[in-house]
């Protein structure tokens, strides 16, 4: 499934990047907004479910496509407002996304490998070895890809780190999406910038989505993990993002309406879409309930789903939701396999969320803020890429310190 699956790197209660504003404009407003959080709850909570075999909610991983589509919305109004200076704001951009990202999944990393080993053997920690050095930088996705990991229907015990895949996907749009909208944005003319952007993306959305329909048949296990099949959600949002005050919803009324729709379309699609030949055309559905919600909810007056999403219990999941999505699977699968059942008792899976939940509190507060806020980390950029090199390194020393010291 899918951290953002992930949350921005911007996206903290005390930070801009969930800005409501709808075009890279200076009269654009900047409001933090916590329907957003909400949406990330409701993703991490869905996808949960799939993974705990909550009957009926097999498809509950649409909440990875769900991260998506915020993804691509909050990165644009991250980006829409460091336009005016390619290598200073990228460099920036890049150093933020170090600090917001490595350090909670390489700790998640480490930490499962150890686990891994003590309770399932030295055989399952080889593997997984191999599983975690892809996931260090960002490239499970393809590594899945290689070694046909099929997500749905694997004979096969899953990988500990299979949820990394969508990690994997956000990351790689982080890196080109900024480079696209920066080139874009320079060189097309001022008085039809933003059309051109939008024309752009436009195209990049429906050329993605194309080859999604059309690789679902033709290879699933590509479909599913590709990031040219996956990359138009994150640019839906994005496309979201950039429209501009004229397109929105002129009464609140409509828009709450709008935004209603959305939110029961993502509860739907939990319920009723099949995993079968999935992304596919099945995708459109989460997706494009998204996107909705995202769209009205900055004309709903109050009186969307903002009502539900911004209360104050579900924007601390929201909040947590990146740790959360990065510890639930492990905490439920290596006892599934640890276990001589074929499955755990509905009370086992509860105790295990809630105490994913409760690691994912710790993960938040004592290693994602800290260092994501630190002032002196924000000053020196060089110490920040060479503290995302040492994370990757650390994931690989120690894979290869438990394959040569720990006997199978």
């Amino acid at each position: 499934m899918g951290t953002a699956l992930v949350p921005e790197a911007e996206d903290g209660p005390d930070a801009p990047s969930s800005t409501a504003g709808p075009s890279p404009s200076p009269r654009t407003p900047s409001a933090f907004r916590k329907d957003i959080q909400g949406l990330r709850a409701l993703a991490v909570t869905l996808v949960i479910l799939a993974h705990a075999d909550v009957p009926h909610c097999a498809a509950g991983i649409v909440g990875v496509d769900v991260f998506f589509v915020i993804s691509g919305y909050v990165i644009t109004g991250v980006l829409v407002r460091e336009v005016g200076s390619i290598k200073t704001k990228l460099l920036s951009f890049y150093s933020r996304r170090v600090r917001r990202i490595l350090p909670a999944a390489t700790l998640t990393l480490l930490a499962t490998l150890v686990a891994t080993y003590h309770y399932l053997g030295a055989i399952t920690g080889r593997s997984l070895g191999t599983d975690e050095r892809w996931a260090s930088f960002f490239a499970a996705n393809w590594h899945f890809t290689l070694s046909a990991e099929n997500y749905f229907s694997s004979q096969q015990p899953p990988s500990i780190v299979l949820h990394f895949w969508s990690l994997a996907i956000e990351e790689q749009f982080y890196l080109v999406f900024p480079l696209f909208l920066f080139v874009v944005w320079r060189v097309a003319p001022a008085r039809h910038r933003n059309m051109i952007v939008l024309v752009a993306l436009g195209l990049l959305v429906v050329s993605s989505s194309w080859w999604c329909i059309h690789e679902t048949q033709v290879d699933p296990i590509s479909a599913y993990y590709s990031p040219f099949t996956r990359f138009w959600e994150l640019g839906l949002g994005a496309f979201v993002r950039l429209l501009p005050l004229e397109i929105r919803l002129p009464h609140s009324g409509a828009a709450a309406a709008v935004g209603w729709l959305g939110l029961g379309g993502i509860c739907l699609s939990c319920v009723f879409l099949s995993t079968t030949n999935y992304p596919g055309v099945a995708v459109f559905w989460p997706v494009g309930a998204t996107a909705l919600v995202l769209w009205a909810g900055t004309t709903s007056g109050g009186r969307g789903p903002e009502l539900l999403l911004s209360t104050r219990p579900v924007v601390y999941v929201g909040d947590i939701s990146y740790s959360l999505y990065l510890c639930h699977y492990p905490f439920l699968v290596i006892p599934l396999q640890y276990s001589v059942s074929a499955s755990l008792s509905p009370l086992a899976r509860l105790e295990l969320i809630a105490a994913a939940v409760g690691v994912a509190s710790l993960s938040y507060f004592l290693v994602e803020n800290p260092i994501r806020r630190s002032k002196w980390l924000g000053a020196h950029r060089p110490a920040v890429f060479l503290m995302g090199l040492c994370l990757i390194g650390s994931v690989w020393l120690l894979t290869g310190l438990l394959r040569a010291f720990v006997s199978v």
